[in-house]
């Protein structure tokens, strides 16, 4: 009897999941990053390839500036690298997390498809 609860519980939801028009959220992340005047286009166009949106350059002092943007999580990985790679070792970046927002249909199908290919893993 707890097997066939179980059985219904689970047609409920995947019945409710598809008439809900469910969406995948991703967490978006507030960077900062400071780099040298001669640095600032570079990092700007690997921000916008990582999905990102500058929120803002201002200049700190010395040739400084501070480039904000909000770059989704998954995108980040590896940043740090490439951060160093672009600025000769000279740039520095903190992150902090800003808010969910919707993944695009075609990145939210790799997600899916991912999670998955993991799931058949374990």
């Amino acid at each position: 009897h707890r097997r066939d609860f179980e059985i219904a519980g689970s047609m409920a939801f995947k019945e409710a999941y598809r008439r809900a028009s469910a969406i995948l959220l991703e967490p978006v992340m507030q960077v900062a990053t400071q780099v040298g005047d001669e640095h600032i286009g570079p990092v700007i166009k690997d921000l916008a390839a990582r999905r990102g949106t500058v929120t803002g350059v201002e200049f700190e002092a010395e040739g400084r500036y501070l480039v904000e943007a909000e770059v989704p999580l998954r995108t980040m990985s590896g940043y740090v690298t490439g951060l160093r790679s672009l600025t000769s070792g000279h740039g520095s970046y903190t992150m902090a997390f800003a808010h969910y927002e919707p993944v695009d249909a075609e990145i939210a199908e790799e997600i899916i498809s991912e999670q998955r290919v993991e799931k058949r893993r374990r």
